[in-house]
């Protein structure tokens, strides 16, 4: 994945995270809460995992291995209200979701 590509996906996470967040702290739409981190969450999934590679093949500057650490930890977060979620109103968890914490693949 280009670098233009990765800056997009996290651009975007980060404004899904925004919104989730904004929708999450109203308290009237958790589905909508749970849509949005799913989307953030995603995104944030694809960029961990692309950062994660570089890492891997020795590419990676101190820089952006801190980025990854806070990246990583974001998406975690966001995961694991993603959980909280699901097991408090019933929402579904995206299968896709876990596949991307358990089955990293660089290519």
């Amino acid at each position: 994945m280009a670098y233009h590509a990765v800056a997009k996906d996290l651009n975007t996470a980060l404004r899904w995270a925004k919104e989730a967040v904004r929708i999450d702290k109203r308290g009237e739409d958790y589905g909508a809460a749970m849509d949005a981190y799913a989307k953030c969450v995603s995104l944030l999934g694809n960029v961990v995992e692309v950062l994660e590679c570089e890492r891997s093949a020795g590419r990676l500057s101190k820089a952006r291995d801190n980025e990854l650490y806070k990246l990583a930890r974001m998406h975690d977060v966001y995961r694991d209200r993603m959980l909280v979620l699901s097991i408090t109103f019933g929402f579904e968890m995206p299968p896709e979701l876990e596949q991307l914490m358990t089955n990293p693949s660089c290519h």
